[in-house]
C-alpha cells in the first residue's frame, strides 16, 4: 500500500484535494502498532558481569507484553534456551536478586524500559531480543500488510475528517466507526 493510494481514497471519499496527509497516516500507523502486530529483533546488546538488565529496543512498544523472548549466547558461542519469564513479576525478581547471585541468567522480567535478568550474569553474553515494535514515523513506507489496507484507509479518512471538521462531527464519526470495526477484525498475534 502506498501513501498515494491512501491520499486518493481520502480525497475521493471526503471530496477534498489534500496533498499532505503524512501526520494523519502516522497517527493511524502508531495506533495500529499498539495491537502488537509488527515484530522486531535486536541483536545489538551485550550483558556483562556488571550488568543486571538489558534495555528495551528503541522501537519496541513500551508494554510488558512487548518482549516475546530473550536468548543469550556466551563468550564461547554457546546459545542457551530462551529466558523464562518470572511468574511473580518484578516483586519476585527483587526477592531473588536480594542475594546478589551471579551465574548464567535463566529468567527475566520485562518492566519497561528495562528487561531484568536473574541470576545476574557472571560472564559476558550477547542477547537476541524478539519483541513487538512500533511502526516507524514514516508515511512513505507502510509496513503493515495488505490485510490492513481497508483499516488504514478508514483510519486516515477519519483523521482528516476530524482535522478539518468536514461535514460536521457525523462525518468523522462514520469513518471512525468503520475504522474501529476494521481494527476489531484483526486479532492480536500471540507470541
Amino acid at each position: 500500500m502506498t501513501k498515494a493510494e491512501i491520499l486518493q481514497f481520502v480525497n475521493t471519499r471526503l471530496r477534498r484535494n489534500e496533498t499532505n496527509i503524512d501526520a494523519e497516516i502516522i497517527i493511524v500507523l502508531d495506533d495500529l502498532s499498539d495491537l502488537h502486530v509488527l515484530r522486531g529483533q535486536d541483536e545489538t546488546q551485550t550483558l556483562t558481569a556488571t550488568d543486571t538488565a538489558l534495555a528495551y529496543p528503541t522501537d519496541a512498544l513500551l508494554t510488558e507484553e512487548a518482549i516475546l523472548a530473550v536468548q543469550l549466547t556466551d563468550s564461547a558461542g554457546v546459545t542457551g534456551r530462551p529466558l523464562t519469564v518470572l511468574g511473580g513479576g518484578y516483586r519476585e525478581y527483587l526477592d531473588l536478586s536480594a542475594a546478589g547471585l551471579r551465574s548464567v541468567p535463566r529468567s527475566m522480567i520485562a518492566v519497561p524500559p528495562m528487561i531484568y535478568v536473574h541470576p545476574w550474569p557472571s560472564g559476558t553474553y550477547t542477547a537476541v531480543i524478539d519483541y513487538y515494535r512500533r511502526h516507524p514515523a514514516n508515511a512513505n513506507s507502510i509496513e503493515f500488510g495488505n490485510q490492513w489496507r481497508t483499516c488504514i484507509k478508514f483510519g486516515v479518512t477519519a483523521q482528516v475528517a476530524a482535522k478539518y471538521g468536514i461535514n460536521n462531527y457525523a462525518a468523522f464519526s462514520a469513518w471512525d466507526v468503520q475504522y474501529q470495526r476494521e481494527k476489531a477484525k484483526r486479532k492480536r498475534l500471540e507470541p
